[in-house]
């Protein structure tokens, strides 16, 4: 009986002590959400450059896993992200890869960048449309 409830508050313990570990990895704050629209796809698509947004990417340079455009007017605070200084031929180098390579079974999307209050920040291009992550 006694090793059960050392055996027991062990584990308690160790719960509460990854419980505590974690929170310390929690994302704090306000975030928004990702949703899907063929429309933001299509500027993607179309190489359509959007000059008052400021461009991030993941993964390699040459041929990110995903790319946002975020309106200037909001600040994207990060440490995956990285910013590019944007150019059209950077994108056009990048739809030209994105489309080179193509994956039936894992396309590209996109969509709009939604802030917490329902407000359009910003839009996505990414195969990981369901993981991808703003932080």
């Amino acid at each position: 009986m006694i090793m059960q409830r050392i055996s027991f508050a062990g584990l308690l313990s160790f719960i509460l002590l990854v419980g505590i570990l974690f929170a310390g990895c929690v994302q704090s704050g306000p975030t928004g959400k990702w949703v899907r629209d063929h429309d933001d796809a299509r500027i993607f698509e179309s190489k359509t450059l959007l000059t008052d947004h400021t461009y991030y990417y993941r993964g390699n340079e040459v041929t990110p896993d995903s790319i946002i455009a975020i309106d200037n007017s909001y600040t994207l605070q990060t440490k995956v992200w990285s910013r590019v200084d944007i150019t059209q031929k950077i994108l056009d180098d990048w739809m030209y890869w994105i489309h080179t390579r193509p994956n039936i079974s894992c396309p590209f999307y996109g969509g709009a960048v939604m802030t917490p209050d329902g407000r359009k920040a910003g839009i996505w291009y990414s195969r990981e449309s369901k993981r991808i992550k703003l932080y």
